[in-house]
């Protein structure tokens, strides 16, 4: 009987939940840090310090291993889903944070740039101090940062194919004193090349998402000369209510957006354009949201 009850007692320690230390715990102060900075072509040469490169802002901190497939799924959901939100708001930093150090090397590091279109701030930690001082255990893990350097939100950030995307953008609005009943919606361009035969319309393919609210959306090409394009978003979603799925936690992320595709007028010659698309409140000029990418457009 002692006996079960010693292996009971080892297997309710074991199963019991990790206690952070009170400096990561929500509510305790985060770590400051320096690490050296990264881009697609490899370190910049900089360096990033918590305490002065974001000081007095919100941040969202992400740890990962470059070669891990959920890490580089979470950094590629954190991008596409949750960093334009906030893209252009100087109140607000975003970090991505990986190892660069044997077994890893800052190859790694751009590879996993280059596979996900990170644009966020890309660190490399190649002593894993940092790691150390947030007492990572499991990857992908992220942290918010509140203005005063107080952790507001710490969890695991991929389980089973969920980010916590709704949760993040909620937080975050929170923080810096916006809505978070109903987060706005976020088209997205996604870049790339449209062929198609002479004289004949080319697509680029444009996500809209999820929204329970009504509007408009459109997109047009930017020439080299600066004149525009308009585009036409086929399909049926072009203007109306588009259904806000029951619980988005439950399904995969591609059904918490349509894809629509905006056809290439047919005179379009071949080059590089740029892309633009919005959705507006329905009848007027008023953006909800808006992206900008490229596209290269070629005839067979």
């Amino acid at each position: 009987m002692r006996r079960m009850q010693i292996i009971f007692g080892i297997a309710m320690l074991l199963a019991a939940p990790r206690t952070l230390p009170a400096a990561l715990a929500v509510g305790g102060q985060a770590p400051d840090f320096t690490e050296k900075a990264y881009d697609e072509n490899g370190s910049t040469g900089g360096y990033f310090t918590l305490s002065a490169d974001a000081a007095g802002k919100v941040v969202y901190l992400q740890f990962n291993i470059p070669t891990c497939s959920s890490c580089i799924q979470a950094v590629r959901r954190v991008e596409e889903e949750v960093y334009p939100f906030f893209r252009d708001d100087p109140r607000v930093r975003f970090v991505q944070i990986a190892y660069d150090s044997d077994p890893y090397s800052p190859d790694d590091i751009t590879d996993m740039i280059t596979k996900t279109g990170c644009t966020q701030t890309v660190l490399g930690d190649g002593d894993r101090s940092t790691y150390a001082a947030y007492d990572v255990q499991s990857l992908p893990y992220g942290y918010i940062i509140d203005q005063g350097g107080i952790v507001r939100f710490q969890r695991k950030v991929y389980e089973s194919g969920f980010v916590p995307v709704e949760e993040i953008i909620n937080v975050m609005r929170g923080l810096l004193g916006g809505d978070v009943s109903s987060p706005r919606a976020c088209v997205r361009v996604i870049p790339g090349i449209s062929i198609a035969a002479p004289g004949q319309r080319g697509h680029i393919d444009v996500h809209v998402p999820v929204v329970e609210e009504p509007f408009d959306a459109y997109a047009f090409l930017t020439l080299p000369s600066g004149d525009r394009l308009s585009m036409t978003l086929n399909g049926a979603l072009r203007r109306g209510i588009v259904p806000l799925a029951a619980d988005v936690r439950s399904h995969p992320s591609d059904t918490a957006y349509r894809l629509l595709q905006g056809d290439i007028p047919a005179g379009a010659e071949e080059g590089m354009y740029g892309v633009t698309a919005a959705l507006t409140h329905p009848g007027t000029a008023d953006p909800i949201c808006r992206d900008d990418a490229s596209v290269v457009v070629t005839r067979e």
